[in-house]
């Protein structure tokens, strides 16, 4: 869509018994090739985000800050943290099974 270009929308209302007279079936044939190509971007899309959404947790990292890793820490100049998280490995959850 050119950059310039205004979206317009408008509603057209019709009688429900005027209906099978005035709108007919559309079908792909009669769509513009760059609308089944944005609408085929758009499904795509949605699938790849509902997908990285369900695999989200095979993703997360967890830092546990451990006994050992508060007593290394506390007293040196670490005044609103208790533990640098960065100095505490990463782990990442293994996967579980859920039962229904």
């Amino acid at each position: 869509m050119d950059a310039d270009a205004v979206r317009c929308t408008s509603q057209v209302y019709v009688r429900a018994q005027d209906a099978h007279r005035i709108l007919c079936a559309v079908g792909e044939k009669d769509l513009a090739p760059e609308l089944l190509a944005r609408f085929k971007h758009e499904t795509e899309e949605k699938e790849r985000k509902r997908k990285d959404k369900a695999e989200a947790h095979l993703n997360t990292m967890v830092k546990i800050a451990r006994d050992e890793d508060l007593a290394s820490q506390i007293g040196q100049d670490i005044f609103f943290d208790l533990v640098d998280h960065d100095k505490v490995p990463n782990f990442a959850p293994s996967s579980v099974a859920h039962s229904p």
